[in-house]
């Protein structure tokens, strides 16, 4: 499907869209009154309030382990269902992170960031947790000196082409970013800059620019060299995506920046839009390999997920394409 009929596509089936996307988890409901409804405070803050008290919110925090206050008994494993995971979804479903549960569980991520993120001898915290991380701490209003230092961590270890590796410590050195890391650090940048903390804001601010720059560079998904996807995996679009990046995670992204449409995020767009059905739904793609709480969305379905994003880029950049 075009993008101009994909968009024509959404408009027309509209009402049907949002009455399905309303009957969807508390948190899905939330995300269409705040980004495609635009609903009055006091909808917004009910719903808000309610995210940690029923549904996928609710079932999460469930199965915390109040004496540790720890999920899945670890820290970073297992994957998907240790503290530093379920944290990082409880963020992407918006659950309040001023109450208790969070804000006790978010604090034992500090042990993932030891000695200046030095986590054993000649190896630092690999970049795109050391990223995860500071988003949690600055969702959370948490602003430890593990903060500071997880910035300043950041900022040193920039490549030339923009963006960032998790694997810049390994020799031989890669010559070449990471999607990856790159988008984890633009979102963990981006939260901590709408959280109004000011230290080394303007360096900050350069290195968005700069590794918004890498992304776009590669169409979000285009190797230079085969003009082919870079990986398949980066085509594949899943919620909850954990650590790892696809087409529909950064176009999110951008439109979440407000960032002006830009001609290379073009092919990406209609490759998205060639997934959709004839009413405008997104699929459930994949669920990643890994241990879960419990599945989200069913594979082979409608996707709330996805289709609240889509819709999201949709309206921000079709009618510039």
């Amino acid at each position: 499907m075009e993008v101009q009929d994909a968009y024509h596509t959404q408009i027309k089936h509209y009402p049907e869209l949002i009455e399905f996307l309303l009957k969807q988890d508390i948190t899905v409901q939330y995300l269409v009154h705040k980004d495609l409804l635009h609903s009055k405070t006091s909808i917004l803050d009910d719903l808000h309030k309610r995210l940690h008290l029923e549904g996928y919110g609710a079932r999460i925090i469930s199965k915390r382990d109040d004496s540790t206050f720890l999920w899945g008994n670890g820290l970073y494993s297992p994957k998907y269902t240790s503290t530093h995971y379920t944290l990082f979804l409880l963020m992407h479903l918006n659950i309040d992170p001023s109450i208790s549960i969070y804000q006790e569980s978010v604090l034992c991520l500090k042990e993932l960031w030891p000695k200046y993120g030095l986590v054993r001898p000649r190896h630092y915290q690999d970049l795109c947790v050391s990223a995860m991380v500071l988003n949690m701490f600055a969702y959370a209003h948490v602003e430890e000196l593990a903060c500071y230092e997880i910035i300043d961590y950041i900022l040193s270890h920039q490549f030339l082409d923009g963006g960032f590796n998790c694997s810049w410590q390994n020799k031989p050195k890669p010559q070449h970013s990471s999607l990856h890391t790159t988008l984890s650090v633009l979102e963990a940048l981006d939260q901590y800059e709408r959280q109004g903390i000011k230290y080394r804001l303007d360096e900050i601010k350069t290195a968005l620019k700069l590794a918004q720059e890498f992304i776009l560079s590669k169409q979000l998904f285009i190797s230079t060299k085969t003009n082919q996807a870079i990986h398949p995996s980066f085509i594949v679009c899943s919620f909850p995506y954990h650590w790892r990046y696809d087409i529909l995670r950064a176009l999110d992204y951008f439109v979440s920046v407000n960032h002006p449409y830009d001609p290379r995020m073009k092919r990406a767009i209609e490759l998205l839009c060639s997934r959709m059905d004839e009413s405008g739904y997104m699929p459930v793609e994949a669920n990643r390999i890994g241990l879960r709480h419990f599945t989200l969305e069913k594979a082979r379905s409608h996707s709330g997920f996805n289709t609240h994003r889509m819709m999201r880029v949709l309206r921000q950049y079709a009618n510039s394409i």
